[in-house]
């Protein structure tokens, strides 16, 4: 069985959207039985999260404990620390970094502002940082223009877009770029160059050999001399 995504307390995804995953995940393979979710919970948190949770329950160790009982615990504990002054401050500051597609940005962007915890404007909050944040100055100049009747998917799809036609004239032009790492281009006539330079400068057509007779001197050999 393949493993669940860790959650790590250091991550902007809160526990609460974790846990609603993870038990979606349960549901689709198919496990029911409380010993299986235990193992399974206590192998998709990382190791800060499990030493924190051994102390919550303790005098009770992890294998005393039941999955449900694990559960709350980590509801009761995790939750309030969510602080979403933090979480805000990074996503105000979030930028799209070198070498980061947009559809990563987006991706980091909501995970910020779900762990703000708003309950709405999120959808906006969305777009605009990821606008605000983008690197490529025109293609956000666009989207500003746009600003009336942009959406996060309808951005993402503009900006995609843009990169797919950068990635394309780079290939069309042989010009490698961090979107389009183009080596060993050659170039179109290097083919007929190589064969030109096999050929020696100097070279002269072939011409069929004559013989003089050195009896008579006209063009024959000696032997036909009449």
């Amino acid at each position: 069985m393949t493993p669940f995504r860790t959650y790590r307390h250091n991550k902007p995804e809160t526990w609460a959207n974790h846990q609603e995953r993870f038990e979606i995940w349960l549901d689709g393979k198919g496990v029911t039985t409380d010993d299986q979710k235990r193992g399974l919970l206590l192998d998709a948190l990382d190791y800060a999260t499990i030493c924190n949770l051994k102390n919550w329950i303790s005098p009770r160790t992890l294998k005393e404990s039941t999955y449900q009982q694990l559960v709350l615990k980590l509801d009761e504990k995790i939750t309030p620390s969510i602080n979403w002054l933090v979480h805000f401050s990074t996503l105000t500051r979030r930028v799209q970094k070198p070498n980061e597609s947009a559809a990563e940005f987006m991706a980091e962007v909501k995970l910020l502002a779900d762990g703000c915890g708003f309950t709405s404007a999120t959808s906006r909050l969305i777009l605009g940082q990821f606008v605000q944040g983008l690197r490529d100055v025109e293609t956000q100049t666009k989207l500003l223009d746009l600003h009336a009747t942009l959406n996060a998917e309808t951005a993402l799809t503009m900006v995609e877009m843009v990169e797919q036609a950068k990635i394309n004239s780079a290939a069309v032009r042989g010009i490698a770029t961090p979107e389009c790492p183009i080596s060993n281009i050659e170039e179109s006539g290097s083919s007929i160059l190589r064969m030109e330079k096999r050929k020696s400068p100097n070279a002269l057509p072939t011409q069929k050999r004559k013989f003089k007779c050195y009896r008579c001197g006209d063009p024959h050999t000696s032997r036909t001399c009449p």
